[in-house]
């Protein structure tokens, strides 16, 4: 299986097998959509491994394996962002300047090196809310633009991010700084583009509604898990195990 259009035709042979009847490919895709995002959350806190905070806040299992890294690599981005979109007092709204923003990974201030001889990138280190009046009273580590000053904090507020110190903004946009936000991105929607010919679907490079045909963003290496997942909405219970034994059979009998 390369293609999405490969998925949807091996998802109906796998329901033709256990008398689920004939799918749409928009209902492959909701089941994919599906199965996809449970894998997804899966990786991002494996439930076996993860650990409690206070409150039974769950710890995220990324990064900790080797295991969680590789699958979830599709996810992880990068973002460089402008201050002249932050607010004047240096408040970067999430939702509208990154909108598949999942879970956070970092932040940074990228600019001049203070200490010559290149670009400085110096880490933004996130605080809980409740730590907040301590890291900015703090002298040991003071809160300001770059080294050898101190060093810019953040922490998150509704839905973005506040950098502190507050004149951060406008510090950055006189001394040509910027941010780059590495994050985990949600995972999209599988579509399965695709045209009618009679009584035949035939696969296309969009939907009929011109919606482009979009792949299970894991790796191809995830696909068999997801087909699992997705197929368990559909009212089919098969470990990803026999998931890949259908397609072997799939394959030969095609």
């Amino acid at each position: 299986m390369t293609t999405i259009f490969d998925v949807y035709n091996f998802i109906n042979f796998v329901c033709d097998k256990n008398r689920r009847g004939f799918l749409s490919p928009e209902e492959v895709s909701q089941a994919l959509d599906a199965g996809q995002t449970d894998l997804f959350h899966y990786y991002w806190g494996l439930p076996k491994t993860s650990q409690f905070l206070k409150g039974d806040a769950p710890t995220p299992d990324y990064g900790s394996s080797q295991s969680t890294l590789d699958a979830l690599r599709p996810f992880r981005k990068k973002q460089d962002i402008l201050p002249t979109v932050l607010t004047p007092t240096s408040y970067l709204e999430l939702n509208s300047l990154v909108p598949d923003y999942a879970y956070f990974l970092g932040l940074f201030s990228i600019g001049p090196n203070p200490y010559g001889g290149g670009i400085g990138l110096q880490p933004i280190d996130q605080y809980l809310f409740s730590e907040l009046k301590y890291a900015l009273e703090s002298s040991l580590y003071p809160v300001d633009y770059d080294v050898p000053g101190g060093l810019p904090i953040c922490c998150f507020e509704s839905t973005g991010i506040q950098i502190y110190p507050l004149s951060w903004q406008g510090w950055a946009a006189s001394n040509g700084a910027y941010l780059r936000l590495q994050y985990i991105s949600k995972p999209t929607t599988p579509v399965i583009g695709y045209s009618v010919s009679g009584n035949t679907i035939l696969p296309a490079a969009t939907t009929p509604s011109g919606v482009p045909n979009n792949n299970i963003q894991f790796g191809r290496e995830y696909w068999m898990e997801v087909i699992s997942r997705a197929l368990a909405y559909i009212g089919v219970n098969l470990s990803s195990a026999e998931v890949s034994n259908l397609a072997a059979q799939e394959y030969t009998s095609s």
